[in-house]
């Protein structure tokens, strides 16, 4: 296990230090001897190949840099990052489980934990086998449970929950499921082919959350925000298309090309004051109606 646990911190450091630009070799192996890993040459050489051949992340030598590169294009590097980032929060809560105890509450939890990841193993396996689940679901709104067979074509994560997208052969449609919403999960025999059926997999790149529809496309979103919360924006970006376009001294603007949704506008009223829709324009009085109506709950 420990020999596991050096390997996920070594392929940190050499996609966390790649990000940032070309490094020699003798500089990973000093910036990972800097972490207490002593790296021979042997094991520098393996680590590349395994991130190459088992995760399809480049991690190459540019002569013209004299150094190695990653390839920024990779979704794939970014994916790996995203779980060797989790595999560490998961370490550390477990030595901070396993501490004395009274040292366990060194490290505090939300209060309550996400439902529905008891069925991620299930649904992760029904998806690379290609397998027809059946479930119950429960519709928030209407407060009634359906029944659903569907091909399970891809597994979310947004804002603490997981979601299950899926074809509902009975929709003719593609649909999102929360899994703190379904139950009675059942794994069929009988098969499918989901290369027929994940046409709309862009879609989730081009909006914020799981809320999208077909007939809608990308726009412009333009962003007015504090110099305060700014700092909070550039840490955390909510999206991959973000980008600052100017500043003053009180001020800072950001543009991002996303499909706006509920998720979006929540965001945005999630900050208050602090931030302001400056186009377009019909974005712009969809988020103040939300603001009105905000509004009436206090006036009366």
């Amino acid at each position: 296990m420990a020999s596991i646990v050096a390997k996920i911190r070594r392929f940190q450091i050499l996609i966390q230090t790649l990000e940032k630009g070309a490094y020699s070799k003798k500089e990973l192996m000093d910036k990972m001897e800097a972490q207490g890993f002593e790296v021979s040459n042997r094991t520098f050489e393996r680590d590349l190949e395994e991130l190459r051949r088992d995760f399809r992340v480049e991690l190459n030598y540019d002569a013209k840099q004299n150094g190695y590169v990653l390839e920024q294009d990779s979704r794939d590097a970014n994916r790996l990052k995203q779980v060797l980032e989790l595999s560490q929060e998961v370490q550390a809560l477990q030595a901070s489980f396993f501490a004395d105890a009274n040292q366990r509450d060194r490290i505090q939890f939300e209060p309550f934990a996400s439902k529905g990841t008891e069925n991620l193993e299930v649904l992760t396996k029904a998806i690379n086998e290609e397998k027809v689940i059946l479930f119950r679901h429960f519709n928030y709104h209407t407060e009634i449970y359906t029944d659903y067979e569907v091909f399970p074509l891809m597994l979310k994560e947004y804002d603490g929950r997981w979601y299950v997208y899926a074809y509902v052969e009975s929709k003719k449609d593609c649909r999102t499921f929360g899994l703190d919403r379904i139950e009675q999960v059942q794994v069929l025999n009988q098969g499918f082919n989901r290369n027929l059926y994940t046409d709309n997999f862009s879609k989730f790149s081009q909006v914020i959350g799981v809320n999208y529809s077909d007939q809608e496309h990308p726009s412009k979103v333009i962003l007015r925000c504090t110099a305060l919360q700014a700092w909070y924006m550039d840490s955390s970006p909510w999206h991959p298309s973000l980008k600052k376009i100017k500043q003053d001294d009180d001020n800072v603007w950001y543009e991002l090309e996303v499909i706006p949704n509920y998720e979006l506008k929540q965001k945005i009223l999630s900050m208050g004051d602090q931030i302001e829709v400056v186009e377009p324009n019909w974005f712009r009085q969809d988020v103040f109606a939300m603001l009105r109506s905000m509004t009436a709950h206090y006036l009366n």
